[in-house]
């Protein structure tokens, strides 16, 4: 693990931790998903609009937005290329309490909320369908 790794770790997981008191979202899981969706924060959506968590911006949202061109899977095997609009923050710290307000404002998402096993939590969040990958 490089030492920027173990920054970006400390730092969303101090931000995590703290939304986690606020909103049930376990910490840990947080953590796991902003790191795999933002390439350790390397990724075009998280240096360009502090976007985390890759959560595209539909009718629901009326916050900012940033446009880019995404793979989607929808069969599990084909991958389609699509220009998609995504939400977009004014910091890591509104990325998270989005991430965490999306969460809990999808029925999908019940058994996300509250719980404290890390490895259950991944699965419900998988079991909800959170990615189309």
């Amino acid at each position: 693990m490089t030492t920027e790794q173990k920054q970006l770790i400390e730092k969303v997981g101090r931000m995590a931790q703290e939304d986690m008191g606020r909103t049930g979202v376990l910490a840990s899981l947080t953590t796991a998903q902003a790191i795999l969706e933002s390439g350790w924060g390397t990724s075009e959506l998280c240096r360009n609009a502090n976007a985390l968590f890759g959560i595209k911006a539909d009718g629901r949202w009326s916050g900012r937005v940033y446009s880019k061109e995404t793979q989607e899977c929808y069969d599990g095997v084909t991958y389609t290329t699509v220009t998609a609009l995504f939400r977009a923050y004014g910091s890591w710290e509104e990325s998270i309490a989005d991430h965490s307000a999306f969460l809990r404002a999808g029925s999908r998402y019940k058994a996300v909320i509250g719980e404290t096993d890390h490895k259950a939590a991944c699965k419900a969040i998988k079991a909800a369908g959170y990615a189309t990958d």
